[in-house]
């Protein structure tokens, strides 16, 4: 069986901007998803 998640919002890019944006989501209580590229956050 597959395991299905579901995200109010989905953020591309885990640098800066985007982890700050996916904090601030979180806070407010939706369900954030952030995607990067790399294999290391931070920009």
């Amino acid at each position: 069986m597959m395991n299905v998640k579901r995200y109010d919002i989905i953020v591309i890019g885990a640098g800066m901007g985007g982890l700050s944006c996916g904090t601030l989501l979180a806070k407010e209580g939706l369900r954030a998803l952030i995607c990067e590229q790399s294999s290391k956050p931070g920009g």
